[in-house]
């Protein structure tokens, strides 16, 4: 039955760091949904300043902006709502819970109970869902399949093997541990280039074959595309939800090496679109048969891209407009 009218969303997240995967998630759910539904953004922050071509509006209680009525779709459950969701009414509410925040998760549901309408749960990863043990949906977070994507490589047979991992620069996102595998690998003539690693100054500063670079200090889908292996470990007391830089990785057709502790895993067919360890010299050798195997490097790489293509499908994407369109209509008839 084809639909006769645009359905009302609210998408709200502090877009306050333009290096956080909860904006991207917004911001790539914004550009998904924006020409089917009356899509508008809202910050609960100040929205960073790389966000300034979308049109997002902060929520100003005392000024009575905040959102009402529709779908409301709260993207993490970060901060403390303030007052307006008191006053706010929604026909449906959504909560896409995205990082591993037990009591912050029962603050917010109970705050997102005045609301008045049933809360619905989306999960970036099956390993979420099971942790929480709530019903919901998995929805990984839609990435631009165009931007992440591969480059032709002309000169890997003069240019250094280069690994790289890029987050946030916080040491929650690191596995400091990791100091000895990188010295190790650049013995083993690879160079290693983190982005939002300048937290490694004082231990990995000196060695000449690492780069240590700001969060963003290049567009996230060149130095990914520059890489001959993307590697990501985080710190023991961060588990990962899902890693949406993995998937972007996978897109781009690089190789990945990660810590098998994380929903990205899900994504990840151990030996054939990836690899995943659990100990440091497994990490090493992996990383090093794809410095010494253009063969496998290619073939992880091209299987990978097409894991990435079957994530984000069109008929994937479909459903992820179904769940937000279908049942938003409904509940605003």
């Amino acid at each position: 039955m084809p639909r006769t009218k645009k359905c009302l969303i609210h998408l709200i997240n502090p877009m306050e760091n333009s290096d956080g995967g909860s904006e991207w998630r917004t911001i790539e759910l914004y550009k998904h949904l924006k020409n089917v539904a009356d899509v508008h953004l809202w910050a609960s922050g100040t929205p960073h300043d790389d966000f300034a071509d979308f049109p997002i509006r902060m929520i100003e209680d005392t000024k009575g902006a905040f959102p009402t009525g529709g779908t409301m779709v709260f993207i993490g459950c970060y901060k403390q709502f303030g007052p307006w969701i008191l006053k706010a009414r929604s026909n449906r509410t959504v909560l896409i819970y995205n990082v591993l925040l037990p009591d912050m998760l029962a603050r917010s549901l109970l705050y997102l109970s005045s609301l008045e309408s049933r809360i619905e749960m989306v999960y970036p990863s099956q390993m979420m869902q099971r942790a929480v043990g709530f019903p919901g949906v998995v929805q990984p977070s839609l990435i631009d399949l165009n931007k992440f994507s591969p480059v032709e490589r002309t000169d890997e047979d003069t240019k250094p093997f280069i690994v790289g991992r890029l987050s946030r620069d916080t040491e929650a996102k690191h596995f400091m541990p990791d100091e000895s595998l990188y010295n190790e690998l650049t013995r083993n003539g690879c160079s290693i280039k983190l982005m939002g690693g300048t937290l490694w100054s004082a231990q990995l500063g000196n060695n000449p074959n690492i780069e240590l670079i700001p969060t963003l200090a290049e567009p996230p889908e060149q130095f990914i595309q520059s890489l001959g292996c993307f590697y990501y470990r985080t710190h023991e007391n961060w588990l990962e939800p899902s890693g949406r830089v993995i998937t972007e990785a996978m897109a781009c057709g690089v190789p990945v090496v990660a810590h098998e502790k994380g929903g990205y895993s899900e994504w990840i067919d151990h030996g054939r679109d990836g690899f995943l360890f659990s100990t440091q010299r497994q990490a090493l050798q992996y990383i090093l048969d794809l410095k010494n195997d253009p063969a496998l490097r290619q073939q992880i790489g091209q299987a990978a891209r097409e894991k990435a293509l079957e994530i984000f499908s069109q008929d994937e994407r479909d459903k992820v407009t179904d769940f937000y369109l279908s049942q938003s209509l409904q509940s605003s008839d």
